[in-house]
């Protein structure tokens, strides 16, 4: 079944949350440095959002996720949990978020 169509204003909030969104991978880019855990970048991420005016969809009764953002080490393909695993030079991490806006 066609989904209706958008009205501007959903459309605008679209842009305007990924805009936000863009705005938390470019932070990630200079806050994340080796010796941090996935739980202090999860915590980071979580005001980040919540500064920007929007809700970290990941803590949301569906899905119900452990953390803001999956963070996935290494070998981890996708959806990894924040852990106490502190990131060491070298370590190939992956992000992975979804927030809410209007």
């Amino acid at each position: 079944m066609a989904q209706p169509p958008k009205t501007p204003a959903q459309i605008q909030a679209m842009r305007d949350g990924g805009k936000i969104l863009a705005t938390v991978f470019d932070g990630l880019k200079t806050f994340v440095q080796p010796g941090m855990t996935g739980w202090e970048v999860d915590s980071w991420v979580d005001k980040e959002i919540k500064r920007l005016g929007a809700t970290p969809t990941y803590k949301e009764p569906v899905p119900d996720f452990p953390g803001v953002i999956c963070i996935s080490i290494n070998d981890a393909i996708v959806h990894g949990v924040p852990t106490d695993y502190a990131f060491e030079v070298g370590d190939v991490v992956g992000f992975d978020l979804v927030l809410t806006y209007k």
